[in-house]
């Protein structure tokens, strides 16, 4: 079985004991991952995303956030792990996850990433490059939100942590989004469907109380209107356009193909 992290806030005990029930039930054992709170977020690096004219907007919740995945990163790298498991502590495990904690599935099939979590959304996709369990795995071609599975390289781990981007937006769009580093330019394969559920979206009538209510959202602020340099923008878009177009030659059908992604338990 390869490692497997679990990030988990101290003041988040409920959502602690969520997760080892999970654990339990599954039979698997997981390390847990102390998360960084939003107090303990560098002063001076607050001030930097928040100057005029940042291209992302973020808060103090979300630099923790990439900050206590980073924690991960950096054990996945010093301990010299080939792969891992990245789960946050309000993700809802599906039995179909089993399958993918046997250990080289990232080498064999080449990617740098493995996104087990689905929101749920359409997203674009690729072909299907294989099958584990009862799920394919596809390419990603599109922004897919949410951190709260995933399989990691150490070599994307390490180029993560050492990325210029890295705490400059948010962790999804940094792993999985539009402008981040990753997508279109690291293999990212998909599961479909996903075997990882946040707690948040199992249920359109669930209570954001208890282990569903989320810590950054208590932080986040109402969007307003604001500047960004065109010159960061045009180079942005630029940077994009070689990924992408190999990507499209390799899979020519992932600009047409738009699915929402479901969850294995809907099943």
């Amino acid at each position: 079985m390869l490692p497997i992290f679990y990030i988990n806030l101290d003041s988040r005990p409920d959502r602690r004991v969520f997760m080892e029930q999970q654990f339990d039930r599954l039979g698997i054992s997981a390390e847990r991952v102390p998360a960084i709170t939003s107090g303990e977020v560098p002063v001076a690096l607050v001030a930097h995303i928040a100057r005029p004219g940042h291209l992302w907007r973020l808060t103090a919740g979300d630099l923790a956030c990439g900050l206590s995945h980073q924690k991960v990163w950096a054990a996945i790298v010093s301990r010299g792990l080939s792969e891992a498991l990245v789960l946050e502590d309000d993700a809802v495990l599906d039995v179909a996850l089993l399958p993918f904690l046997e250990a080289g599935h990232l080498q064999k099939l080449n990617a740098g990433l493995i996104r087990l979590e689905t929101r749920r959304q359409p997203v674009a996709l690729g072909r299907r490059e294989a099958i584990i369990g009862d799920v394919s795995l596809r390419e990603l071609g599109s922004t897919h939100n949410g951190t709260a599975a995933y399989l990691m390289s150490r070599d994307v781990a390490a180029s993560s942590l050492g990325h210029h981007l890295v705490n400059q937006m948010a962790l999804d769009r940094f792993l999985f989004g539009h402008g981040g580093p990753h997508l279109w330019r690291t293999k990212i394969l998909q599961a479909d469907p996903s075997p990882v559920l946040q707690l948040d979206r199992l249920h359109a009538d669930l209570s954001r109380d208890g282990a569903a209510k989320s810590d950054i959202a208590l932080h986040k602020k109402p969007r307003t209107s604001r500047s960004r340099l065109i010159s960061d923008v045009f180079r942005l878009e630029g940077s994009l356009v070689l990924p992408r177009l190999r990507q499209l030659l390799r899979q020519p059908s992932i600009a047409r193909r738009r699915k929402l992604v479901a969850f294995t338990a809907d099943r």
